[in-house]
């Protein structure tokens, strides 16, 4: 058995996870500078300012906890615009 932690294989994974766990912390918006008070005010603000809904968009297209990271981390290097990841088909860039 191995100590490092299971990988999580899809969104309904993290449906077990209480969301004062995942969102106390500060966090930038994912297409601009603005920091917000937790991850669900800047998951809110994607909807309302950028009409992008990561988890949506997450589930939508099959992408587990690791490819969601990776999503995130691409398009804050890539500094992308909600309308490219939008329109990103398999394989994905980020992927990689």
């Amino acid at each position: 058995s191995s100590d490092l932690p299971r990988r999580m294989e899809s969104d309904d994974d993290w449906d077990d996870v209480e969301e004062e766990e995942v969102e106390e912390e500060p966090c930038r918006d994912l297409f601009g500078s603005d920091v917000f008070g937790s991850v669900g005010e800047m998951l809110e603000n994607c909807r309302a300012e950028h009409e992008f809904d990561l988890n949506g968009f997450c589930k939508e297209r099959g992408l587990d906890f690791y490819d969601r990271i990776k999503l995130i981390n691409f398009i804050r290097v890539e500094n992308l615009r909600p309308a490219d990841v939008i329109r990103t088909k398999a394989p994905y860039p980020w992927a990689d």
